[in-house]
């Protein structure tokens, strides 16, 4: 048995900066080149009840040094990162894919990306204890690019 449910989140976002510009409530100065962990946190204990989160909602990235790795952890089996729309993407590559214990990785945002936000969606599957179905679920937070 295969369900589908749909969960829509606020301000979740992967952004591109501009060099020298504020980003809300994140010093830019204090981000560590290279990649950027987001974590999925996907729990199912019952097929009515399923909750997905991703940490941080925020992810500044720099165009032309930084990537994201989404991990999927929990109950999580495994993620899609599809992007809205895939000719502004700023990274190579889409769909990114990872599974439990190998996170999906988006490679370096494209030194030409242009800042802002960047919508997607994250698809996981999640499996029921005790042989429970396996259920789906989609979200979509944003990507925020910058450069340095």
């Amino acid at each position: 048995m295969r369900r589908s449910k749909a969960c829509g989140f606020g301000a979740m976002a992967l952004t591109l900066v501009a060099a020298g510009c504020a980003t809300k409530g994140i010093d830019l100065l204090q981000i560590a080149a290279g990649p950027q962990p987001v974590i999925i946190r996907v729990l199912c204990p019952t097929a009515t009840n399923v909750s997905i989160a991703v940490l941080p909602e925020r992810v500044p990235v720099y165009r032309g040094r930084d990537s994201v790795l989404w991990a999927v952890v929990g109950q999580g089996t495994r993620i899609e990162i599809v992007p809205k729309n895939p000719d502004r993407w700023p990274f190579d590559n889409p769909p990114h894919v990872g599974t439990r214990g190998q996170a999906a990785n988006s490679g370096v945002a494209f030194a030409n990306a242009q800042p802002g936000s960047y919508s997607y969606n994250v698809t996981a599957q999640c499996q029921v204890p005790n042989n429970g179905p396996l259920i789906t679920i989609t979200i979509d937070p944003d990507v925020i690019i910058t450069d340095e």
